[in-house]
């Protein structure tokens, strides 16, 4: 599977494992866990959260939203006990996690995503090769009619500039090439669908989203591979080229009460309960080792 886990998500895995095979670890009478960051991942949060609790009414857990960007900050800040996010933090996150708490940034894959390409549900487009999104989220914009289609620009909606799903495309796609200018952002993934189902000539890129209106357009890695769309499996085998994962982050390793939650999360029963939300990310294909 072409998908690499940072070296500190391995090492806390390893051990939140090793306080799996442990069994009967002391765990604390009570506790309150505060996740805040991705909007996208509030909803997925919220129902781990939740099945937690019903095991474990002692703890408390807060979820809220507001971006990685804020999730990272408050988690330095010591406001925040998780941040969600599916990029990796900033070399300035963490340098200033280092100056706030001395600790790292440590990151736990519960989930998994994809950046997906949407249009509008009657627009008869059947797929885009890598080098084709290259050109149509580049500095110099696509035109529908280099993709076999009626029209000029193609008017390009995005999530807000601190999203995973642009940094996935920023690294996986562009390189060191700059994004395009020409782009309208947005706070909500729902707002964002919404403009692109209004508008034929919109084309839009987020994480796996359920809308009326519009539909996922298939990627291909290159013209030579088949189309492939972001289905869990393909998610979940790299079939798919912009599959990548959802984490958790604490400062430095967690503390007993949010391991435990941590490892509800990998559990086989936190991962059921991923897969049955529907509400876009899929499950782990297997716990990491």
């Amino acid at each position: 599977m072409p998908f690499r886990i940072r070296s500190n998500a391995v090492a806390l895995l390893a051990l939140l494992a090793a306080g799996a095979a442990g069994g009967h670890a002391a765990q604390p009478d009570s506790a309150t866990i505060t996740i805040i960051g991705a909007e996208r991942m509030v909803p997925l949060s919220k129902r781990l959260a939740a099945a937690y609790r019903e095991r474990r009414p002692e703890i408390r857990i807060e979820v809220s939203g507001g971006g990685s960007e804020a999730g990272f900050r408050q988690l330095a800040e010591g406001s925040a006990t998780i941040a969600t996010a599916s990029r990796p933090p900033s070399k300035e996150e963490v340098q200033f996690c280092r100056r706030k708490r001395n600790q790292e940034f440590v990151g736990t894959p519960i989930a998994m995503d994809a950046v997906a390409f949407y249009v509008a549900a009657n627009r008869p487009l059947t797929a885009l090769t890598i080098e084709q999104i290259r050109k149509i989220v580049g500095p110099v914009s696509g035109t529908w009619e280099e993709l076999g289609l009626p029209g000029k620009a193609i008017q390009l909606h995005v999530p807000r500039k601190t999203s995973g799903s642009l940094a996935a495309v920023q690294t996986r796609v562009l390189g060191k090439t700059v994004f395009t200018r020409k782009k309208s952002e947005h706070e909500t993934v729902a707002a964002l669908l919404e403009a692109v189902a209004d508008d034929p000539k919109a084309m839009g890129l987020a994480g796996l989203f359920k809308a009326d209106g519009v539909r996922i357009v298939p990627i291909q890695r290159n013209a030579d591979t088949a189309p492939v769309l972001p289905t869990a499996e393909a998610v979940q085998n790299g079939t798919y080229p912009l599959a990548h994962y959802l984490y958790w982050y604490t400062a430095g390793l967690p503390e007993p009460a949010v391991r435990d939650f941590l490892k509800f999360a990998l559990s086989p029963e936190g991962q059921e309960i991923i897969r049955r939300a529907d509400v876009g990310p899929v499950p782990l294909p297997l716990r990491p080792e």
